[in-house]
């Protein structure tokens, strides 16, 4: 063929990979492979003919068409150009001619692809009757029929359908064919008169009848010697004006459903041989099994269907399981438990149907388990994977396999109290739940919690619907339920002290293996749950004083008052706070280490501390003088607010207040502690007696 021919192969080989992925997993489409030949034509009105008859054989529905243009009068064609891009056979060929005739090597090319049956049907819109041409086809499939040409239909001759006819039932959506001028072929046979010409009745008189269309289906075409049809199903309508720009309006997308109808099982075409196939049931759980029945049907009853071959290739996860596998039809079945392929050859079988049952299971593995959750769909290609001696309708059969997973199981954690500090206890609430209906053995509970944040870990467990393997103990989670119903849970409550070298945050996780469930999160398994705790910043506070007796009014009082971080989790924004208590009329205060800006002010004393992490601290010492008038006692405390949901010492909530510093106030010198209450020192006596002494001594020396 032409180089231009050979370029439009590679295109279309290429737009086949593409769509032919999508195609072979469709569910329920069953993808048409058509060959659309035409004449090179000048003339306007072929052209526009020619492109309809393109466009409507290439856009029906689920088809996939490959169009080469000018072939019939081009270069020589070969059998192998019957053979689609992806290397199958065509279901169907079409030829659009107008004015231009087939070269005779071309007719004799076609010809013997019918006779060799390399397409299912062939769709022959011709009005050229002058052999060499397509209707000596007609002629060469039914060497007993005498054919002849008839003179021209008027101008607008629609053609009606012979419903009469046992070939018609797939045409009666397309009835009237709208035509125009065309030249009907005498006779035919009135069972293979598809469209009459106008004043012909219905049923035709007579053995044979004037016909528009003629139809040769597959059962008659090319029967050999012992009487076998061998041809392809093949359609001769002498009218292509049904494509013409005023006749297509009523013609559009009737014309190729109709004709590609005819292909199918039990249409008009009556190919020998059809295939489908289906699950019972259509779901199951991981570990059971449904029986998968391949359906072969014979459309020429009682005569046998010989040489049937079917493949079988289950899609993943499935396995043939164990139990009775039947088999009608005939020849020799393979398949045994553990296999993923059903095999049978040479089959033969003479009833309307023939049937193989085989048990599938969908295993309850890793692998089935993952799987579990999805639909599979199951097919068989006929041509490839389905073959008949006597040729067999190019519908894929399908059938889909669902997998209703055991469980799912849903693990969830919560952290009952998630502002905690060192030394506070800290509570997980662990729930494992059967979301489904049917029990789940053997579900695994593993928690282990982060040795570095807790110490004397333990934990309680309740059941709802199910008991609880043991009610409690302490350190880590790890159970084994023996079987969880659908719909029950286990409540799991673990508790822990934090660590006082917790770090700032720790996750805990719970692991769940549901055995041969799966996760309602939708996870591979194991399921898993996590909670993580960020620790609270722990702040202490506390006073002391270096006025520890008794002060009048007017006296100054000192207070050191110590902030620090207790744990590894930093507080921002701390608020240092001490209050000037009653009895105090003035003061400052500073500050050394991690102080806030600026380190030092009059009271009352407020600070905030930017940051204060584990080993930093803030030391104010407040200087504070006493009221002219002070109540009898002044009591002194501080207080801290601790940034970042912070907690103080020992897990206490906030506000964290120091100890208070009290100190007693006297009024008078009188009330101060009296001098002769002083014990004397025994050298302070003597040394008063040796002044004494002195004394005397100087007194007589002056009287003299």
């Amino acid at each position: 063929m032409s180089h231009k021919k050979n370029i439009k192969k590679i295109w279309w080989a290429c737009f086949y990979l593409v769509l032919s992925s999508s195609l072979l997993i469709a569910q329920n489409a069953s993808a048409t492979r058509i060959l659309i030949l035409t004449t090179s034509e000048t003339a306007s009105d072929a052209i526009a003919i020619q492109q309809n008859c393109i466009n409507e054989f290439r856009n029906a529905g689920t088809t996939e068409a490959t169009v080469e243009e000018d072939a019939l009068n081009g270069a020589t064609m070969t059998l192998d150009d019957f053979t689609s891009p992806a290397g199958v056979p065509y279901d169907i060929v079409v030829t659009c001619i107008v004015y231009n005739q087939v070269t005779p090597a071309n007719v004799a090319i076609i010809d013997e692809a019918i006779r060799t049956r390399r397409a299912q049907a062939f769709f022959f819109f011709d009005e050229q009757h002058t052999s060499p041409s397509l209707f000596d086809s007609i002629r060469n499939a039914k060497t007993n029929w005498t054919l002849a040409r008839e003179g021209d239909v008027g101008e607008g001759a629609s053609q009606h359908l012979n419903t009469a006819s046992p070939y018609s039932s797939s045409f009666t959506t397309l009835n009237p064919y709208g035509g125009n001028s065309y030249r009907p072929i005498s006779g035919v046979p009135v069972n293979n008169a598809l469209y009459l010409p106008p004043g012909v009745s219905i049923p035709p008189a007579g053995p044979t009848t004037s016909a528009a269309t003629v139809l040769v289906p597959t059962s008659e075409s090319y029967l050999d010697a012992g009487g076998a049809a061998k041809g392809a199903c093949l359609f001769y309508n002498t009218d292509t004006s049904g494509f013409d720009s005023v006749r297509y309006a009523g013609n559009a997308s009737k014309i190729a459903t109709a004709f590609i109808a005819a292909t199918k099982s039990g249409g008009s075409c009556n190919i020998p041989s059809g295939i489908s196939k289906a699950f019972s049931p259509a779901s199951l759980n991981p570990g059971g099994t449904s029986t998968l029945t391949i359906t072969i049907t014979n459309n020429i009853a009682p005569t046998p269907i010989t040489g049937v071959n079917v493949t079988d290739n289950l899609p993943d996860p499935l396995q043939i399981s164990t139990g009775a596998i039947t088999n009608s039809c005939g020849g020799t079945l393979t398949g045994n438990p553990g296999d993923t392929r059903i095999r049978l050859t040479g089959g033969t079988f003479s009833g309307s149907t023939c049937t193989i049952s085989v048990p599938v299971l969908w295993p309850a593995t890793a692998v089935g388990i993952a799987a579990c959750g999805t639909t599979v769909t199951n097919v068989i290609t006929p041509n490839i994977d389905f073959t008949t001696d006597d040729g067999q309708v190019n519908d894929r059969a399908t059938t889909d396999l669902a997998c209703a997973p055991i469980g799912p199981i849903a693990v969830t954690k919560i952290v009952d109290n998630p502002t905690v500090g060192t030394g506070g206890l800290l509570s997980y609430t662990i729930i494992v739940g059967n979301n489904g209906t049917l029990p789940v053995s053997n579900v695994v509970v593993n928690d282990s919690p982060p040795a570095n944040a807790l110490d004397n870990v333990a934990w309680i467990c309740a059941g709802t619907g199910v008991a609880c393997p043991n009610s409690g103990d302490t350190g880590d989670i790890n159970e084994t339920i023996p079987s969880l119903p659908g719909g029950a849970r286990v409540i799991y409550t673990l508790t822990g002290t934090v660590r006082s070298d917790a770090p700032a945050n720790f996750t805990n996780t719970v692991s769940v293996d549901p055995n041969n469930a799966i996760c309602a999160s939708g996870n591979p398994k194991p399921c898993t749950a996590s909670a993580s705790v960020p620790l609270a910043p722990e702040i202490s506070v506390t006073q002391t004083s270096d006025t520890t007796s008794a002060v009048m009014p007017g006296d100054n009082i000192s207070y050191v008052i110590t902030v620090a971080a207790t744990n590894n989790a930093a507080a921002t924004n701390t608020i240092v706070h001490n209050p000037t208590p009653a009895g105090i009329d003035s003061g400052t205060w500073t500050c050394a280490g991690t102080c806030g800006t600026p380190s030092t002010g009059s009271i009352p004393l407020d600070d905030t501390i930017p940051i204060l992490a584990w080993g930093n601290s803030a030391t104010y010492t407040v200087t504070a003088k006493v009221a002219a008038s002070p109540p009898s006692t002044i009591t002194n405390i501080a207080s801290v607010m601790p940034g970042d949901g912070g907690v103080c010492l020992g897990g206490v909530a906030p506000p964290c207040n120091s100890n208070p510093v009290t100190t007693q106030i006297v009024f008078s010198p009188s009330a101060l502690p009296s001098s002769a209450s002083v014990p004397i020192p025994a050298w302070a006596l003597l040394a008063m007696v040796a002044m004494l002494l002195g004394a005397g001594i100087t007194f007589r020396q002056r009287k003299r």
